[in-house]
């Protein structure tokens, strides 16, 4: 036992580390370039956990439930079953377009035909 204790002596700190010892600046350089992968990466992960609990919602989410909304709104139905729609239909959808804050709402029959004066009937 003694004799590799005797061994364990005559090994250097340069031979164990390896050939040759760091210097102080690299040392430090090392040790920066650690602390900068560690950063970025809590970053990364603070930025992944927050996102995901935040829910996004679906582009087209606002478009439908304004589009559902005028459709369901009273006197579309009585002004689509009219002679002329588009009469009744257009300072309606002008008045639900700027309160929706919307570029525009486009009315069709059944058939898919527009319903709006300067492009009524034709297909969408």
């Amino acid at each position: 036992m003694a004799s590799r204790f005797a061994r364990l002596q005559h090994l250097s700190v340069k031979r164990a580390i390896g050939k040759s010892a760091r210097s102080v600046a690299g040392q430090v350089l090392i040790f920066q370039v650690a602390l900068v992968v560690l950063l970025v990466t809590c970053g990364i992960f603070a930025l992944i956990c927050s996102s995901s609990g935040i829910p996004t919602p679906r582009p087209g989410a606002r478009s439908t439930a304004v589009a559902q909304t005028f459709a369901h709104s009273p006197g579309v139905l009585a002004a689509l079953e009219t002679p002329d729609p588009s009469k009744i239909l257009q300072p309606l959808t002008e008045a639900a377009r700027r309160a929706a804050d919307v570029d525009f709402i486009v009315v069709m029959d059944t058939e898919g035909d527009r319903q709006r004066p300067a492009r009524a009937g034709r297909a969408v």
